[in-house]
């Protein structure tokens, strides 16, 4: 989580892991306080590596319940972003 507080304030993050018999999959979720901050971390991270994986890193649109605002603009501005990201094993 340090690595990707370098991009911006973090409002949340929750962490997944999956096992399948095989192999085990590591999500996490990470909620920018900016949508700036979360552009610019999968910008920068997707597609590095961290712990001999590489991560893929994306955005994901935060669905909540409407808000009043003046302006749609407004509107837009508020609307926080998650970007997931998951190791895979390089290829």
């Amino acid at each position: 989580m340090t690595t990707f507080g370098q991009f911006g304030d973090i409002l949340s993050c929750s962490l997944k892991q999956h096992y399948d018999g095989q192999s085990t999959t590591v999500s996490a979720t990470i909620e920018f306080s900016s949508y700036v901050s979360a552009v610019c971390a999968v910008e920068e991270m997707d597609g590095a590596t961290a712990d001999g994986l590489c991560l893929n890193v994306k955005l994901v649109r935060v669905i909540r319940p409407p808000i009043r605002h003046s302006t749609k603009q407004e509107a837009q501005d508020e609307s926080p972003l998650l970007h997931r990201i998951s190791k895979s094993p390089r290829a």
